[in-house]
């Protein structure tokens, strides 16, 4: 396994880090460590999300593509803009095509395992044929590295979440299909786009026998 930063990597019960090492690794610097964990909070929650917003359309062609080697080339100057030192050569980001159609493109860029909350474990790009519309989401670890919430970056850094998810990608992916067609920003709104039809399904229907069974005492 590469490392992406201050120094080689061993295997550790942790995580693979870009540019850093786990928190539990013997001999690493604490304030390194820190330094990293800022550089990494920052470029997946602020810098990808603007850049992303922003972007044109050939930008988003390469990312269709499957090619991050401009994303890697953002990564690698942020970190040696903080006076970090990278090692590593190999670019970690793999992106993959989830869903192409129903007039929108979603693609998945997996990240290098997070080692500390709220790190992301996948960032997913979603956008309308016509680009106008535009999601970014992220699948980010919690307390460990079993749990994990489904947010989301819009335009302006307005932050939505959408509670726990599940480790299937696949599962994650509908969801936020769902939540990019129906512009739901946060898990309350999501609950209400399901259940709030439901609920007054359910209310007519109990109405309606209620009315009924009073029909039939009357007579």
């Amino acid at each position: 396994m590469e490392s992406y930063g201050l120094q080689k990597q061993n295997k550790t019960n942790c995580c693979e880090v870009i540019g850093g090492m786990p928190a539990d690794q013997k001999g690493t610097d604490m304030q390194e460590l820190q330094k990293y964990y800022e550089v990494r909070y920052h470029f997946e929650h602020e810098l990808l999300p603007e850049w992303f917003y922003g972007a044109g359309k050939d930008e988003l062609q390469k990312i269709r593509n499957r090619d991050t080697s401009f994303i890697w080339s953002m990564w690698r100057l942020l970190y040696e803009e903080r006076g970090l030192k990278l090692e590593g050569t190999k670019n970690p980001f793999k992106a993959s095509k989830c869903t192409i159609g129903d007039n929108r493109t979603i693609i998945r860029i997996d990240m290098p395992t997070p080692c500390r909350q709220p790190l992301c474990f996948h960032v997913f790009l979603v956008w309308s044929d016509d680009f106008e519309r535009r999601g970014y989401f992220t699948v980010e670890r919690g307390a460990s590295n079993k749990e994990k919430f489904l947010c989301s970056w819009r335009e302006g850094r307005a932050h939505g979440n959408y509670g726990k998810c599940s480790s299937n990608t696949a599962k994650v992916e509908k969801r936020i299909i769902s939540i990019f067609d129906s512009g739901s920003s946060s898990v309350w709104e999501e609950w209400k786009r399901l259940w709030l039809p439901v609920s007054a399904i359910i209310c007519i229907g109990v109405g309606i026998a209620l009315y009924v069974g009073m029909k039939r005492r009357k007579r």
